[in-house]
């Protein structure tokens, strides 16, 4: 079965929440709150080995501290998770998780809020993935890596995408408070054999056929691996916030159309039918 990065989206039933810190509000401060979502898939949920309930669970009546949480789905087709999170003072850790049959092909979300000390004003998010080095996208502005702190958002909602090769992409929404930050932390969700995305091997790399122009370039070393072959992404406009079209591989020339703003726009495909955009930083003419 074939997916494509860009449309693999969590939906609310696999554990996407929008999440509203300013709304909860705690009686006492010296309390913590704790929410787990897992959808349509239930789970019990324990604290230091202790139960607390089934989800969609909240608590509003922890003591802060770090503890050990398991998931454990009723499924017992589905694998339990265990991981350590942080209840700070005052505010809600919320828990988006999607279970699958193994802890790598399970996944979701951690958000850990706590104050910023001595700034009242200012808002962050802390972003960090596993595993690391995963591309993040934040209101679809350029791409960056994990792990990443911004420090210099506005309060309020904001949207973000997380992928990986081989893994699924997140794609979620938070709210920021002013003079909070918020530690997110992804467990992305390896894809499996049977909803991997057809990507050729190192063998079976499309070798781009003869063009009428003479005019060729070669792709460069990009560090960017996926399905074991190093890659170039083809965007459909010259901009790095355009939409992804396709890929071309390093080592490998293909016909050169013309030039814009430091991006080159090539002929690629198993055929050659398809045009695109790559960056030049990535990309070397050989007239």
């Amino acid at each position: 079965m074939k997916l494509k990065w860009v449309v693999i989206i969590l939906t609310v039933s696999l554990g996407i929440f929008l999440i509203g810190f300013g709304s909860f509000k705690l009686t006492q401060k010296e309390r913590a709150g704790l929410q787990v979502i897992t959808g349509n898939k239930p789970a019990g949920v324990f604290l230091d080995d202790r139960y607390l309930d089934r989800t969609p669970l909240i608590e509003r009546n922890l003591r802060p501290g770090t503890y050990t949480i398991r998931i454990e789905p009723e499924d017992e087709k589905l694998s339990s998770y265990d991981t350590e999170v942080t209840l700070h003072p005052g505010t809600l850790t919320i828990i988006t998780w999607n279970p699958g049959k193994t802890v790598e092909t399970s996944g979701g979300v951690i958000y850990e809020m706590k104050k910023l000390k001595n700034n009242k004003t200012k808002t962050a998010i802390n972003f960090i993935s596993i595993p690391d080095k995963a591309i993040i996208k934040v209101d679809n502005k350029p791409t960056d890596f994990t792990p990443l702190l911004l420090d210099d958002l506005n309060p309020g909602e904001h949207r973000y995408e997380v992928s990986l090769p081989g893994y699924e992409t997140q794609q979620h929404s938070l709210n920021l408070k002013k003079g909070y930050q918020v530690d997110t932390i992804i467990k992305l969700a390896k894809l499996t054999n049977t909803d991997k995305p057809e990507e050729p091997t190192p063998t079976q790399a499309p070798q781009p056929t003869e063009s009428t122009s003479s005019a060729r370039l070669t792709i460069l070393k990009t560090g960017l691996v996926q399905a074991g072959t190093e890659i170039l992404r083809v965007r459909e406009e010259p901009s790095k916030t355009a939409k992804q079209i396709g890929v071309v591989y390093s080592g490998k020339q293909y016909p050169y159309l013309k030039e814009k703003d430091g991006w080159y726009q090539i002929k690629f495909g198993e055929k050659l039918q398809n045009v695109g955009w790559v960056s030049a930083e990535y990309a070397k003419k050989d007239l």
